[in-house]
């Protein structure tokens, strides 16, 4: 069994009522794989191939202190723009990739 077919009635559970549809999170995680993961890795802990050819390693994305201290307006920004060594992936993403992306990267810690 898949590790993510048990996150999600865990987030449910978590969550209560608030819980994202299935069908949003699986966009979710697709969005993040495709635009992500090259670097971050699968779990966001910078476990990419990728990432050890980097001059500089990628945040990891699954540390609970780096993501209480970025707002989901800062992540977006980061995600658009860039930030350090990250390059901006706002002219390759939708409004709709974007937000997707902020709340799978708010649900790695949980994994």
């Amino acid at each position: 069994m898949r590790a993510s077919s048990l996150l999600l009635p865990t987030l449910a559970l978590l969550a209560g009522c608030n819980a994202p549809p299935r069908t949003q999170l699986q966009r979710a995680e697709s969005a993040y794989l495709r635009a992500c993961s090259g670097c971050h890795g699968p779990r966001g802990d910078t476990g990419a191939a990728a990432a050890a050819r980097l001059a500089r390693t990628p945040a990891d994305l699954s540390d609970r202190a780096l993501q209480a201290r970025l707002s989901d307006e800062e992540l977006k920004h980061v995600i658009r723009h860039g930030r350090g060594a990250m390059p901006p992936h706002g002219a390759n993403l939708s409004e709709q990739d974007v937000e997707l992306i902020v709340l799978w990267v708010r649900t790695l810690p949980l994994r």
